[in-house]
C-alpha cells in the first residue's frame, strides 16, 4: 500500500485571519494616543517594590474599566453595541469594528486585522 506524503498548507493562506471577508476588527496604533494612566503606570510597573508595582497596576486596570465604561456609553443602545464602534486602549491600540464586515457587532468573538504599527510596538 503506498503512503501519501502531504506537505503541511501554507500558513499564510489557511490562516483564517488572512481571509479579508472574515476580518471583523481593525486595530491601528495613533501617534500620542498613550493615556496619562498608562505612561504613570509604565513608570512605576518598573520600579523595585511590590507595593508599587501592584499600585500601578490596580491604577492601570481602574482606567482600562472607565474606558469600557466610555464605550458602551457611547456605542451601546439597549444592551447591543452599534456597527462601526471603536475603542482606544490606554497602550494608545486604537480596535474599530469594521461596520461592512459579515459579522455582527456583538459576537462573542472578533477576528482582527492588526496593523503592523501594533504588532511592533506593543511586544
Amino acid at each position: 500500500m503506498e503512503t501519501l506524503k502531504r506537505e503541511p498548507p501554507d500558513s499564510q493562506s489557511a490562516a483564517i485571519g488572512h481571509y479579508q471577508p472574515l476580518w471583523m476588527h481593525n486595530m491601528t496604533s495613533a501617534s500620542g494616543a498613550v493615556t496619562m494612566q498608562r505612561t504613570a503606570a509604565g513608570a512605576n510597573l518598573m520600579r523595585s517594590t511590590p507595593g508599587q508595582a501592584n499600585a500601578a497596576s490596580g491604577a492601570l486596570v481602574q482606567a482600562e474599566c472607565w474606558a469600557h465604561a466610555a464605550l458602551e456609553a457611547q456605542w451601546q443602545r439597549d444592551g447591543y453595541l452599534l456597527l462601526g464602534w471603536n475603542r482606544q486602549y490606554s497602550a494608545g491600540a486604537i480596535l474599530l469594528h469594521r461596520s461592512r464586515s459579515y459579522f455582527d457587532a456583538n459576537d462573542p468573538f472578533g477576528n482582527v486585522n492588526a496593523d503592523i504599527s501594533v504588532i511592533g510596538s506593543f511586544i
